[in-house]
């Protein structure tokens, strides 16, 4: 870079995280489905991604302990974790399915559509698994400009503001990463 050559200025964006009362007024709303409700509840309390969220099976879920086996980027296999509100709809949302998808689209996937893998199909319902690309558009259509990825800057962020130091910002509900023999109740060691 030459001598004279200026740095440009970076710009941070402070509204990317999400207030715990937009997300409050959002899962409120009696137009808004439970599904998307639940998907949005749980990307901000878990602060995971929509894909590994997206990809959850029932059969990931563990109810009591209100958490979820995940796979992330790379193949590592973690627990990610959520709140009451989340730990509210869930029930509802599954509605006495054993297996399968956990969010499934709106209808079974037509004719016409390409082969859908089996496990993206639940087994009792015949329905599809519901596509980043659907979620993105309902956001879209009830969040009022919010975007799948801002839900999950909500929960570090509000750790940060009530002064909650960078090592238990870093340990997020979604940031557990297991040790080897790790079980659920031994929560593993915090990535940072």
């Amino acid at each position: 870079m030459p001598a004279a050559a200026e740095r440009r200025r970076e710009h941070n964006d402070e509204t990317k995280a999400v207030s715990r009362a937009r997300i409050d007024r959002l899962c409120r709303r009696r137009d808004v489905p439970l599904r998307e409700k639940t998907l949005w509840r749980m990307l901000y309390e878990s602060a995971s991604r929509a894909s590994a969220v997206l990809a959850l099976n029932i059969e990931d879920l563990d109810l009591p302990n209100k958490q979820a086996r995940v796979t992330i980027k790379g193949g590592d296999t973690m627990w990610i974790t959520w709140g009451t509100g989340t730990a509210h709809l869930l029930p509802r949302l599954i509605a006495g399915r054993e297996r399968g998808s956990l969010l499934l689209s709106a209808s079974r996937p037509g004719p016409h559509r390409r082969a859908t893998p089996p496990r993206d199909l639940c087994p009792e319902t015949g329905r599809a698994r519901l596509g980043y690309d659907r979620a993105w558009i309902l956001l879209s259509q009830y969040g009022d400009g919010l975007g799948l990825h801002q839900l999950r800057h909500g929960a570090a962020t509000h750790l940060g503001d009530a002064n909650t130091s960078t090592n238990n910002a870093t340990a997020t509900p979604g940031r557990w990463v297991p040790d080897s023999g790790s079980s659920p109740a031994g929560r593993g060691r915090v990535s940072g």
